[in-house]
């Protein structure tokens, strides 16, 4: 019995298998290109609950946001047109919470945001509402296997 290889049906099929695993890189880089991003320095729970989530931020007149005394690193990213406020709440958490309230304090009184705040809220958690009072913007959601 002789066993043989045929060049061409190898160049060929090896051409093939080359595109199929640049095409799939090329789209993984750019899917990875899309996503959502923010600090990833999660910060403790300052609920009395053990069923909630209460956090408080301080925005100070510099840009910085600070939890407490810690500073919040790349929380803020400015845009053409306005600046984002982006921060991972709960990363792999410990604890399956009913509510999450963040209240972020903003350095002086504003009269009315230029765009409605907006939650990104995923794997189980449904926001319910994000509104401006007086010089705080609360952003608070829930669980939405508890409803």
């Amino acid at each position: 019995m002789l066993i043989g290889i045929y060049p061409r049906k190898l160049v060929f099929f090896a051409v093939i298998g080359l595109l199929i695993f640049g095409s799939v890189k090329f789209v993984n880089s750019r899917a990875g290109s899309m996503t959502v991003s923010a600090s990833q320095d999660t910060v403790a729970n300052m609920s009395q609950s053990y069923n909630d989530y209460y956090l408080e931020l301080n925005a100070m007149p510099d840009g910085k946001i600070y939890s407490g005394s810690k500073e919040i690193p790349n929380a803020i990213r400015a845009t053409s047109d306005m600046d984002e406020l982006r921060l991972l709440v709960l990363d792999q958490p410990d604890n399956t919470y009913s509510t999450v309230k963040i209240v972020l304090n903003l350095p002086k009184k504003i009269n009315r945001l230029y765009k409605d705040p907006e939650i990104i809220a995923v794997h189980g958690a449904s926001p319910l509402f994000a509104k401006l009072e007086g010089n705080a913007v609360i952003f608070e959601a829930q669980n939405a296997y508890d409803r």
